[in-house]
């Protein structure tokens, strides 16, 4: 079986987090840590509860024939009684738009605004604008 997904992950996940607490530890200002409102919280919320159940999916993936260090969720059946491999990080066109929609989602944080605009007015403070307007019309498509 080929089980590259969950160490990738993982090492992904390590490599994100040392390189934000070294950006941390060498800022020349405290960081404030910002006062979360109830859209942050319900986002928050809402992660947690999905990353819960995803956990707890995985550590039963070997009732149904899985696998946690490949994520496969084992076998996943419909209402007609057909049954097939619950497999996840697949190479097909599903996995593929689940990525996007996890690298979009990155726009949703507040500190995209300030560097979208750094980046645009590189170009032209229209870049700039068109920037921030995407971000805007791209915040419903990553919920969807």
């Amino acid at each position: 079986a080929n089980h590259w997904a969950l160490p990738v992950l993982c090492s992904a996940l390590a490599v994100i987090l040392g390189t934000a607490s070294a950006l941390a530890s060498r800022a020349p200002l405290p960081i404030v840590v910002p006062r979360l409102d109830l859209g942050r919280r319900l986002i928050i919320g809402g992660g947690l509860a999905l990353s819960l159940q995803i956990a707890i999916r995985l550590l039963a993936a070997h009732r149904f024939g899985g696998h946690i260090a490949s994520f496969d969720f084992g076998v996943k059946c419909d209402a007609k009684g057909r049954c097939e491999q619950n497999i996840s990080f697949t190479w097909e066109v599903e996995s593929a738009g689940h990525f996007l929609q996890g690298c979009c989602a990155f726009f949703l944080l507040p500190a995209c605004g300030p560097l979208l605009q750094f980046f645009g007015r590189i170009v032209n403070e229209s870049a700039a604008t068109s920037l921030l307007a995407a971000q805007d019309l791209m915040s419903p498509l990553v919920v969807v």
